[in-house]
């Protein structure tokens, strides 16, 4: 067996030696690494955000997507509690429209910073493939399973809903991880706090 340490290229070489180690050539092998990253990353505080109206960077160039109702994308300063240029929403409607993002029907992870003015409104879609309401469409959301709970649904499973406990408070970010792995058909949700302290962890077979 070998263990390597951190690789940065996709493909590498190495050399077997005999059983004395003084260097006798054996063979070589090369071995093609395949590293899957995220199909999609929006940071929105991407410095290269340019002013374009309703713009929605993609950090990986493939789904990029439009604001609505009025999210700006403008140079921040120290009042905004970031610098650099960002898109910057209302707080209110605006909201981030990804139209030509793939339906996930499989296993996947979503990630995401928020926070809230409001922990006990309904309906506060955090991220969501939602419009038809139609099974396998998902979302996570805050509000819908009480105050300060955190949601993650699938529709069509037996189990349609998975809820955090009430850890939400308001005008504070948070970090939360859900997840689904089709194979063993189980939800997960994590909620971490802005120091990586983990609050609430729940999941469920569906």
């Amino acid at each position: 067996s070998f263990e390597f340490g951190y690789l940065s290229g996709s493909l590498f070489r190495f050399i077997t030696f005999n059983n004395y180690g003084h260097g006798s050539y054996i063979g070589a092998r090369e071995i093609k690494l395949y590293a899957k990253g995220p199909i999609a990353s929006y940071q929105f505080e991407d410095c290269y955000y340019n002013g374009t109206v309703n713009e929605i960077k993609d950090d990986s160039g493939i789904y990029p997507g439009t604001s609505k109702n009025g999210m700006i994308s403008k140079y921040l300063s120290e009042k905004d509690d970031m610098f650099g240029r960002a898109g910057k929403f209302d707080g209110i409607d605006d909201y981030a429209e990804l139209a030509n993002f793939p339906d996930m029907t499989g296993s996947r992870t979503i990630t995401a910073w928020f926070k809230t003015k409001d922990n006990t409104k309904k309906g506060q879609r955090i991220f969501a493939d939602d419009e038809v309401n139609g099974n396998g469409n998902y979302a996570i959301s805050l509000g819908d399973g009480g105050t300060g709970k955190l949601r993650f649904y699938i529709r069509g499973l037996s189990d349609i809903s998975l809820d955090s406990a009430n850890v939400i408070q308001n005008n504070n970010w948070y970090f939360i991880a859900a997840s689904f792995d089709i194979n063993t058909m189980k939800k997960s949700l994590r909620v971490y706090d802005v120091s990586g302290h983990l609050l609430d962890s729940v999941s469920a077979t569906v």
